[in-house]
């Protein structure tokens, strides 16, 4: 959850495409936390929806769907299905 972690990754980014093939002797060092990053599960929570009005958190999404088992609430952590993009697009660029 550092926010950090995705401006290193989008900086990487930056230096591979302004050094182009020059960038290859740093793979060995962008890549691990590049796959790390992509290799994010995506963290979904799902609750029984107590109608109850709970302060939604920061990076949380939530949302109240109809089942067949009934009012259910979903909640999915955002920030980690960014980071995961994130590092999807780094590996286009990288290998672009």
């Amino acid at each position: 959850d550092d926010p950090q972690a995705s401006y290193l990754l989008q900086a990487w980014g930056r230096v591979a495409k302004a050094l182009g093939e020059h960038f290859i002797p740093y793979l060995n060092i962008v890549m691990p936390p590049l796959l790390k990053s992509a290799s994010i599960k995506a963290d979904v929570q799902v609750s029984d929806d107590d109608d109850e009005d709970e302060e939604e958190e920061e990076g949380i999404a939530t949302v109240v769907v109809q089942t067949d088992q009934g009012v259910k609430k979903v909640a999915l952590k955002t920030s980690a299905l960014e980071e995961k993009a994130t590092a999807c697009n780094m590996l286009v660029c990288y290998f672009a």
